[in-house]
């Protein structure tokens, strides 16, 4: 497991705060990519990093937690997208 990763896991908060800002940046084109306006893609952001604290513990590497971020926010962001 990457330390900083499993220092996250662990409740150190430094280390969240340091995992958060490394993928904040992709969560957020995540959820604009899906044409979502701001205050929707700032609402699925809100909720995808308490999910991810929920299984920190399933994700041992930085490239895990992208790729479960990614699934995350695009279930998300499907979700507000209107059916056509």
């Amino acid at each position: 497991m990457d330390a900083e990763v499993a220092a996250a896991a662990a409740g150190d908060q430094a280390a969240w705060h340091t995992l958060v800002d490394r993928h904040a940046q992709e969560v957020w084109d995540i959820a604009r990519g899906f044409g979502l306006d701001t205050a929707a893609a700032a609402a699925i952001c809100q909720l995808s990093w308490p999910r991810l604290v929920d299984h920190l513990d399933a994700v041992r590497t930085h490239a895990e937690i992208s790729a479960w971020l990614r699934a995350a926010v695009e279930r998300e962001a499907r979700s507000f997208r209107p059916t056509l």
